[in-house]
Parts: C-alpha cells; sequence; structure tokens
C-alpha cells in the first residue's frame, strides 16, 4: 500500500499575507506594527492529506469565564505540498490553525492541526 493512496482527506490551505496599513492620525507608517490576514480565496484548495485526531481527551479547557474547546490533529502532506507556520486549513467546513510543518525523511510531511474555540 503506497503512501499516496492513504490520503483520502481534502483540505483548503490559506497561507498568512501582509495587509497595508496606512499611517493615519499623523502616525509615520514606519512605526505601526505589520498586520498579517488569511484570504478569502483558499492558495491551495482541495490538497490531498490525511487527518488523525491526536488528542483524544474530551477537549474542554475550563477557563474563567468561559469554558475552551480544543481539538488537536496530526495531518500528513505530500512532500512537495507548500504548507508554512500559521496558515489556516479548512476541513469539513472547520477551520484549524497549523503548527510547524516536519518533514520526515523526505518522504512526506507531518503538521499539528490545532481548533481553539472559546464557548459560553
Amino acid at each position: 500500500m503506497s503512501f499516496a493512496s492513504l490520503l483520502i482527506h481534502h483540505c483548503d490551505i490559506y497561507h498568512l499575507q501582509e495587509q497595508e496599513i496606512g499611517g493615519g492620525f499623523g502616525i509615520p507608517t514606519n512605526h505601526i506594527q505589520d498586520e498579517y490576514v488569511y484570504g478569502a480565496v483558499p492558495d491551495l484548495s482541495q490538497v490531498e492529506c490525511y487527518w488523525e485526531r491526536r488528542d483524544l481527551s474530551n477537549g474542554f479547557i475550563l477557563r474563567e469565564p468561559y469554558t475552551a474547546m480544543q481539538e488537536v490533529y496530526t495531518v500528513y502532506f505530500p512532500i512537495e505540498t507548500d504548507v508554512r507556520l500559521n496558515d489556516k486549513a479548512m476541513y469539513n467546513g472547520v477551520e484549524y490553525r497549523l503548527t510547524r510543518p516536519e518533514p520526515i525523511h523526505n518522504h512526506h510531511i507531518e503538521v499539528i492541526a490545532v481548533r481553539l474555540e472559546e464557548s459560553i
């Protein structure tokens, strides 16, 4: 069985892009911190991958004043996929933040995907 046949899932990947910010109120633009946003259109669409749930605990974190829900997955991509730190992945209509990609034996890429959602 080949690695390519294991990639049964698909997701969209959005890269962070620098956004131009105007100075306003007489503030020089060289004193303004850079702002990064995700584009409205995915940079990579329908990327073949494999999602595996990593955290099998209940996924709820008790915080004040709200409870947070956290999901953690390990995602596997082909080695040629352009995956970067802090990319956004949309999988089954849910948004995940990707951590630092790890190339494994120059064969595939392994990334941790985290979903953290504040709830009332």
